[in-house]
């Protein structure tokens, strides 16, 4: 019995500290080979299938205007990836050059993509299956509790590689394994950086006939890569301006009324004092445990601007005390107040023109002696209403024509956007009956897709994670939603799907969205079409079954393995098929690790290099694939003197700590490499399919 229920423990998934984690984990049947699997999948390449690729007759997408043959480009455009901000032309060609559909199963696309982007994607969206027990045709989503586990975890695992400094992961999911992924993403991606669990409201409304308590939301997941991660503002709406309005026809635009007041008076007693107002002589105070927003020196300039002002002493202690919440001996001692200013010789009309007011309701502004307070309180009033005539008032204004409490200013233009929430409204991001008429549209009328995510979803992701430029992927591409948005969005992206829709549908879909497709969120973004995309198959592994590496792997493909197998990062050298002019390196990037450790060749010619790049001051070279085409042993795949001359014409000047030299053989001495600072290493041997 008790065996039975360890068993039925283990395929629900039971909470269990392991080794030296401090967090608890989730354990289930297979977890061990699941943490693993990632390291197991060998290497494969991508072999492109040009009958799939797509590009538009006119390239609108980001300025692009004529159709360019990207392997006629690749020489061409290595010699731009150098400099740290990419040229106009550069940020043209990406969005082209690095949209992919990769067919085939995304455990094995991702681990092919690793030496290409690894720290490369700002956003990564994914809608796995969710293991409801339902079989959907293009959605394997029957899977067995543990299975489901096992498939997702090392998945997530290489996802991570992925993501770039700045970048986050958002993955949606329903409540029958919601909390299981939590915890699995907890271990994956850090506790720490857990953002948000986002409420979507996938219905609009609840059937008749439902029974039991009817999920009306599903979840999306937020993870960052690090915990400084900080989410875009939203958009602003027409709504959320509304409130917004100019009555004194200011300069600065539309404002609304806000609170004068900050709270935490006892530690800002500084900033707890009187105000005279002009209109009625009152002293005004913040109210209880508050302060003024501003210290007195710019407060006093502030008003200033309805009359003059001076600080004056009031003896004002125990009124400060009680908004302070402390004891008359214990209040701050010599904060002043902001009173009015006696006019000398009654000079009203010169203080008017000091404040550009010319004239009162009353007429024209008279001298008149001001002995007194009062006399004082009826030329600062005078003052006072001619500002409030006048318009233009300062920051600070006197509510209710001048008789009411002190509020402030908040200008339109410096609120910007507003902070995302974690509930989503179907009415604000769209809901599932919306996501299947866009299919049903693109699809001309079939609905082959049970569980389809609204365009306008994506676009909210897309808002709050990405800018225009960055990568987007989607491992999970299904309908190919995400390629959608992000390409009508200006990102660039990148889709793997194993099914045979991946041709059917997916690719079909972005086409479609290439010549200006006008569903989903096209008129939202004023999307009129352009760019275009790649579309490859899983080829053959990197080393054959005899351990050689195949004559058939291009040098691109090797050189990018060896770079992300010795750095963790992906390969900045040549631009390849599979990749445009990297945008992390960006001057604005917030991901400057890799730019600051990381050299590529500068490629000023047209001639290949063995010279890949230098990472942490160390310099990585590789002989293969006859790179040098000249006479010498194997067509330059030997490190000779010859060959190692061409390696450091191409390093010129930079400077390194030590030199890797990848090739088939070494015809150097111990003496000469150890002088020259040289670690050879062997290929095949040395070259490492499963990392």
């Amino acid at each position: 019995m008790k065996a039975r229920l360890l068993f039925a423990a283990m395929i629900a998934g039971v909470l269990s500290a392991e080794g030296d984690h401090d967090m608890p984990m989730l354990n289930w049947m297979g977890r061990e080979n699941a943490v693993s699997r990632d390291k197991e999948v060998a290497l494969k390449i991508l072999r492109e299938d040009k009958e799939l690729s797509y590009r538009a007759e006119s390239l609108s997408l980001r300025g692009v205007s004529e159709v360019r043959s990207l392997e006629g480009e690749t020489e061409r455009l290595s010699s731009l990836q150098n400099s740290k901000t990419p040229s106009s032309e550069s940020n043209k060609l990406s969005s082209e050059s690095s949209n992919v559909v990769i067919h085939g199963d995304n455990l094995e696309a991702l681990k092919a993509l690793l030496p290409f982007y690894a720290g490369e994607v700002k956003c990564i969206y994914i809608d796995p299956p969710y293991n409801t027990g339902s079989a959907f045709e293009h959605s394997v989503d029957n899977l067995e509790h543990s299975t489901w586990l096992n498939m997702m975890y090392p998945r997530l695992k290489l996802l991570r590689e992925f993501l770039r400094e700045d970048g986050s992961i958002w993955i949606s999911i329903d409540d029958r394994e919601g909390a299981y992924l939590r915890v699995i993403c907890d271990e994956i991606f850090g506790r720490q950086n857990f953002q948000a669990n986002i409420a979507w409201q996938r219905n609009y409304s609840v059937k008749g006939d439902s029974k039991g308590i009817v999920t009306s939301s599903e979840h999306i997941l937020v993870y960052s890569k690090h915990d400084s991660w900080q989410p875009k503002k939203m958009p602003r709406t027409a709504d959320m301006d509304k409130k917004y309005k100019n009555p004194d026809n200011d300069p600065r635009g539309l404002w609304r009324p806000d609170n004068s007041y900050a709270s935490d008076a006892i530690t800002h007693q500084g900033m707890v004092y009187a105000i005279q107002n002009p209109f009625t002589g009152e002293l005004l105070y913040p109210t209880a445990s508050s302060h003024w927003r501003y210290g007195q020196e710019e407060m006093l300039a502030i008003m200033n601007g309805w009359c003059p002002y001076e600080l004056r002493e009031i003896d004002d202690a125990e009124k400060r005390a009680a908004i302070c919440g402390v004891g008359v001996d214990e209040v701050r001692k010599g904060v002043k107040a902001i009173m009015l200013k006696p006019i000398e010789d009654g000079d009203i009309a010169f203080a008017a023109g000091s404040l550009g007011v010319l004239e009162t309701g009353n007429g024209k502004l008279q001298n008149s002696k001001t002995p007194s307070s009062e006399s004082n309180l009826s030329a600062s009033r005078t003052l006072a209403e001619a500002v409030l005539k006048r318009g233009q008032w300062p920051r600070f204004y006197f509510g209710s024509n001048g008789k009411g409490k002190i509020a402030r200013k908040t200008y339109l233009d410096s609120v910007g956007g507003i902070a995302p929430q974690n509930l989503w409204l179907h009415q604000d991001v769209g809901h599932t009956d919306e996501a299947k008429k866009e299919v049903l549209k693109v699809f001309d009328g079939q609905s082959p897709f049970a569980t389809p995510k609204p365009e306008r979803l994506i676009k909210r992701v897309l808002e709050i994670a990405t800018d225009e430029g960055d990568l987007v992927m989607d491992s999970f591409l299904g309908s190919g939603t995400t390629a959608a948005v992000a390409h009508k969005m200006g990102r660039r992206w990148i889709g793997i799907e194993m099914g045979e829709h991946a041709k059917t549908h997916c690719a079909v879909r972005m086409k479609k969205v290439v010549d200006g497709e006008q569903g989903g969120i096209s008129k939202a973004v004023k999307w009129q079409g352009g760019g275009g995309f790649r579309f490859y198959e899983l080829g053959e592994p990197l080393l054959d079954e005899r351990g050689q590496i195949a004559d058939s792997i291009p040098y691109e493909v090797l050189a990018a393995h060896i770079w992300w197998q010795d750095t963790g990062t992906g390969w900045m050298g040549e631009l390849l098929s599979l990749r445009g002019v990297s945008e992390s390196r960006r001057e604005d990037s917030n991901d400057t690790s890799r730019l600051q450790n990381s050299k590529t060749p500068n490629s000023e010619s047209n001639k290949k290099s063995p010279f890949l790049g230098i990472h942490d001051g160390v310099a990585y070279a590789l002989l293969y694939n006859g790179i040098l085409h000249d006479s010498s042993v194997n067509g330059g795949n030997v490190l000779t003197r010859q060959t190692l001359g061409v390696i450091k014409e191409d390093l010129g000047e930079e400077e390194y700590d030590r030199l890797v030299v990848y090739g088939e053989a070494c015809r150097l001495g111990d003496a000469r490499l150890a002088d020259e600072k040289i670690e050879f290493r062997q290929t095949p041997y040395d070259v490492v399919t499963r990392r």
